[in-house]
């Protein structure tokens, strides 16, 4: 009698074959359940961004951040993990958000194609299940900079979510420095 569950060892050498109503989009991958949008994002500020469910992330503590010279403010430094060095970004600072509040900041580290990167963030990460009634239409009131980055937008419990292009935005402020 087998129950169907298999052995660690044995699950993890395994393929994983994406669901057949999962959705690509630019190379991102979001999965729909039942006309539900499935995915993972955090908070900047009042804004929150969905992160596509193929960006691997991590929070990190208890971390220093190297500063470098000449550099804009929104740009943190660079962080090392575990022998890799990636860059850390204040997003908050970037788009000319207020502070809202004095917690401490959590570093969430995204794994961007083949390389990582930091961004600070206020809250941690949450699971995130849209429907379509929750989707916003027309020019929701997001910030100008993330405009082009935003594929889509969500609202949910007095907050807008931003299906955010994360290697759009990437590229795009890398440019800048």
């Amino acid at each position: 009698m087998t129950t169907g569950i298999l052995p660690p060892s044995e699950a993890l050498n395994r393929y994983f074959l994406l669901p057949e109503n999962a959705e690509t989009k630019s190379g991102t991958k979001v999965y729909i359940d039942n006309d539900n949008i499935v995915s993972h994002g955090f908070f900047i500020g009042n804004i929150g961004l969905i992160v596509p469910t193929n960006i691997i992330t991590e929070l990190v503590q208890n971390t220093s951040i190297c500063r470098l010279p000449q550099v804009p403010i929104w740009f943190l430094g660079m962080v090392n993990l575990r022998g890799s060095m990636f860059p850390v970004f204040d997003i908050k600072t970037l788009l000319g958000m207020e502070e809202l509040s004095q917690n401490a900041r959590t570093l969430l580290a995204m794994q961007v194609n083949e390389d990582f990167v930091g961004v600070m963030i206020d809250e941690y990460p949450v699971r995130l299940r849209f429907n379509s009634e929750q989707q916003l239409s027309g020019d929701p009131p997001i910030p100008k900079q993330l405009r082009p980055f935003s594929k889509r937008c969500f609202k949910e419990q007095g907050r807008i979510w931003i299906d955010w292009d994360v290697e759009g935005f990437f590229s795009s402020i890398s440019a800048q420095l």
